[in-house]
């Protein structure tokens, strides 16, 4: 089964520095599952998750280690790339729990009489919404990580 919490965490990453990719190394993400989704898990168990977000062809890893003929082997953190399949996946989740949270985006304002162009209404025309209509409308999405996940696990499900 794959990781999702894994893979939301390299989209982060990735998106944080506006990159499709991010070379954080396993302590850090070991660490980062462990503080923002409460799992503790090995090296051995975050390779395996890796691997299976590989094979599922969410992400590819490329080593950077290199041989320097002074100093001999330099190990260097891996280069995850974040593909297609795994961006639309974490797009998808963050949608639907944006829509079961009940966000919706802003919409501007709009006074008595006045459509959105500017002009004022015809008569006959129906009454623009009060002011405050929207008050509200542009909620946070609430819940945290687990419901994020289990949104997450839903839409796997389907």
């Amino acid at each position: 089964m794959l990781n999702l919490a894994l893979a939301q965490e390299l989209v982060g990453l990735s998106a944080h520095f506006k990159r499709t990719w991010a070379f954080p190394s396993q302590d850090y993400l070991i660490e980062r599952l462990r503080k923002r989704h409460g799992q503790t898990i090995s090296r051995r168990t975050l390779n395996r998750h890796l691997g299976a977000l590989e094979a599922a062809g969410w992400i590819r890893r490329q080593t950077r280690h290199y041989h320097d003929k002074k100093i001999g082997w330099v190990f260097r953190s891996t280069l995850y790339v974040v593909l297609g399949p795994c961006w639309s996946m974490v797009k998808r989740m963050a949608g639907a729990v944006a829509h079961a949270a009940g966000w919706r985006p802003r919409v501007p304002q709009v006074a008595n009489n006045v459509t959105p162009t500017g002009l004022k209404s015809s008569p006959g025309a129906p009454a623009s919404p009060p002011a405050n209509s929207n008050k509200g409308s542009a909620t946070t999405i609430g819940g945290g990580t687990s419901s994020f996940l289990a949104e997450a696990r839903k839409l796997l499900a389907r």
